[in-house]
């Protein structure tokens, strides 16, 4: 199958997609890759020991489509003994080639121009590090988006996530730069790594538009208590003074947020 040439990037990406047990919702999440206007260099799995069909639904789901703009080069790679998705990361972003770095849930899936856009806001603003785009939030079983999850201003950094994580890109040079993910945190790594970011001098892009979807009760929302603290940790562990984190976490407790 030919390509048109505005489908052939001179920025190219990776997308990294970490599985557990995802038979529910990995062919949705799949699709929206394979389905995407520009496609990516290649899609990277790693499966934390499923036991149910997740494996099978993706070697099928490359067997069967191969996207408007043919084959997709993908690899499931295993996570080894360090468990985790902050370490699932880790493991797929040593096998990454392409410029940027998309990583998209098992549950989540992206807008079919969702690349498409990404790589143009890169391209206009070269010395950008990070795009950033806002996300579609679903509840389990609904059609249609129940809120917009938008970013928020970056000096609320120091109290709460300002930002949509599955709508975050990051160019490869970032991770080289900065390392991975803390494998010792188990919700709020995007938080601790944006923070690094931020502490090291990385230029943040926003869009206004939605590039993601995703369906609420994932890890953080289902361990708020243990989110929480992670959450604090990390923003005593980057920030210059107590007051916020402490606000922030006595105010997230009295919200049951």
């Amino acid at each position: 199958m030919s390509v048109h040439p505005a489908m052939t990037p001179d920025i190219t990406y990776s997308v990294i997609t970490a599985c557990w047990n995802s038979a529910r919702t990995i062919t949705r999440c799949i699709d929206s890759v394979l389905g995407q206007t520009v496609p990516p260099k290649q899609y990277l799995f790693v499966d934390g020991g499923s036991t149910d069909n997740t494996r099978g639904l993706i070697r099928q789901s490359f067997a069967e489509n191969s996207g408007p703009c043919g084959a997709i080069a993908w690899k499931l790679l295993e996570q080894g003994d360090v468990r985790g998705i902050s370490a699932a990361w880790d493991v797929a972003l040593k096998e990454c080639t392409g410029d940027i770095v998309f990583i998209l849930n098992s549950d989540d899936w992206y807008e079919r121009d969702c690349a498409e856009r990404v790589l143009g806001a890169a391209r206009e603003n070269p010395d950008a590090d990070i795009v950033l785009a806002n996300a579609h939030m679903y509840r389990r079983g609904e059609n249609a988006p129940c809120a917009v999850w938008r970013n928020r201003p970056d000096w609320l950094l120091p109290v709460l996530m300002p930002y949509v994580h599955i709508s975050c890109f990051v160019r490869r040079t970032v991770y080289e730069r900065l390392g991975g993910f803390d494998t010792t945190l188990a919700f709020a790594m995007d938080y601790d790594f944006l923070w690094r970011c931020k502490v090291g001098g990385m230029k943040f892009v926003k869009m206004p538009c939605v590039l993601s979807n995703f369906e609420l009760g994932g890890a953080a929302n289902s361990h708020r208590g243990e989110a929480r603290l992670e959450t604090y940790r990390i923003a005593m562990r980057h920030g210059r003074g107590r007051l916020m984190p402490l606000a922030a976490l006595a105010a997230r407790y009295l919200a049951r947020r």
